[in-house]
């Protein structure tokens, strides 16, 4: 356990959540110092990512589209860039419209993250 600077001991819960709340994936363990990019890293669940073993749904046509798009994952600023995984643009790049609107879109999404976190909190508060 760590002794955080805020007095008292904290672990990572990190988490894959789905759009309808539920907790499909969580890692427990990492000491609270760590940042979320180094709990990643250190997880059984990006290795299996990273060597191809974690079984994801294949490519599929976006609604209304021709347009195949694979399976990803969102994340905050925190998480390392990959193809799949995806993140928003640093701030200092967000003058163009189209990627602020982007950074837009991909917040409201982690919205659902946020929101399952703080549903499992009120279960045990």
């Amino acid at each position: 356990m760590y002794y955080n600077y805020k007095q008292f001991f904290s672990i990572v819960l990190m988490a894959v959540v789905d759009a309808n709340y539920k907790f499909v994936m969580i890692d427990v363990g990492a000491y609270g110092k760590d940042s979320d990019g180094s709990v990643m890293s250190n997880s059984t669940f990006y290795q299996r990512i990273d060597n191809g073993s974690l079984k994801l749904p294949e490519e599929t046509k976006l609604p209304n589209s021709n347009v195949l798009a694979p399976f990803v994952f969102i994340g905050d600023e925190a998480f390392p860039l990959r193809n799949y995984l995806m993140r928003p643009f640093p701030r200092k790049q967000t003058q163009d419209n189209a990627k602020s609107y982007y950074n837009y879109r991909l917040s409201r999404a982690r919205m659902t993250v946020e929101c399952a976190f703080g549903i499992l909190s009120s279960k045990f508060s």
